[in-house]
């Protein structure tokens, strides 16, 4: 039996988030900061069913994947994902508390609006020139002999101040915007030295960022749709007042590996790298087929997810989730992204 579900947004409302920023799409304006609707099972916060076809199909189903809109209005925390051996290394070394499952959580960001994101390390000499640009020089020295976990520590640690205004000043005129406003919102935050060390992307609507396990990145400011593996493990570096776990987050930490920044251009409304476990489709007024696991959010206008079952109807700020095999077929009356998981649990591959 195939089954389809129509899943409403489960709101969060980090502080980051803009002030009824995702009201567009509940409806609903709370007065405060709405950071991201999420459209998955993950038991987090799991989307409400609206309905399921055919009625009576079984209930607590478990989405592969996680589609989110997100709203920022600041900085979220620098962060990364371990890998699956990054996860091992963990166990190995006492940090499995730090956990919340044995899963990977890759993640691509397309850009809804302008986005501004901080993600992947500079090229070292870059990297070691605007550390040095702070007066950071042993971190700096670090650098030049291609110790960067070192480094990212000795940044961490150091009790000397840096100079952000010499950094920001020895930027070009667009990364400066991107780390002013990390500045700004976490004045004195011993990680603000380590957002220097990232490379800033400014994303133009359509463009995307795939952002691999392993990559340390912040989201800073912006609108998009956010697709991601159904996990939860985030090992965080700083501009947080959550917990941050420094010496777990440099076990995970992959400073060979970089992000992706797609070009809309590139994309041409599909989005698959090989870093993804995952492909997304933009629909503008178009049909396709959508196979299992896959889940279809209505960005504007609504969309239909069909088959010999029957139809499933969703408007913007709905989406519908797909657990079955079957011959569905998706049609956007409007915007639409499609996310389908390239096996059918990526979280445990």
């Amino acid at each position: 039996m195939s089954y389809g579900r129509v899943l409403a947004g489960a709101l969060q409302d980090y502080a980051w988030g803009r002030q009824d920023g995702l009201h567009p799409w509940t409806g609903l304006r709370t007065g405060g900061p709405e950071a991201e609707l999420w459209f998955g099972t993950h038991p987090a916060a799991p989307s409400p069913t609206l309905h399921v076809l055919p009625e009576g199909a079984p209930g607590r189903p478990n989405a592969p994947l996680l589609v989110k809109i997100l709203a920022a209005a600041k900085p979220l925390s620098i962060q990364l994902h371990p890998s699956h051996a990054a996860i091992a290394r963990m166990h190995d070394d006492g940090h499995a508390g730090l956990l919340a499952d044995g899963g990977e959580k890759a993640e691509l960001l397309i850009a809804v609006e302008r986005f501004e994101a901080l993600a992947g390390l500079r090229p070292l000499r870059e990297a070691r020139d605007v550390v040095r640009a702070l007066r950071l020089d042993h971190a700096a020295d670090l650098l030049d002999r291609g110790d960067v976990p070192g480094a990212i520590a000795d940044l961490l640690s150091t009790e000397k101040v840096p100079d952000l205004d010499a950094g920001l000043a020895a930027l070009p005129p667009v990364e400066r915007v991107v780390l002013a406003k990390a500045i700004e919102a976490f004045p004195g935050d011993s990680g603000l030295p380590v957002a220097f060390l990232l490379q800033p992307h400014v994303l133009q609507p359509g463009d995307a960022l795939c952002v691999p396990v392993g990559v340390v990145h912040a989201y800073v400011d912006g609108l998009g749709v956010e697709v991601m593996t159904s996990c939860d493990n985030v090992l965080r570096l700083g501009l947080t007042s959550k917990l941050v776990s420094v010496e777990a987050a440099l076990l995970a930490l992959d400073a060979g590996r970089a992000p992706q920044h797609v070009r809309a251009a590139d994309a041409k409304g599909t989005y698959d790298s090989a870093a993804m476990p995952f492909v997304v489709d933009r629909l503008d007024h178009a049909s396709a087929p959508i196979g299992r696991g896959a889940i279809a959010l209505a960005l504007d206008g609504e969309l239909t997810v069909a088959s010999p079952l029957g139809r499933l109807e969703a408007r913007a700020g709905q989406a519908v989730y797909v657990e079955q095999d079957a011959p569905w077929t998706v049609t956007a009356r409007g915007v639409a992204y499609v996310a389908t998981p390239r096996v059918p649990d990526p979280c445990a591959a």
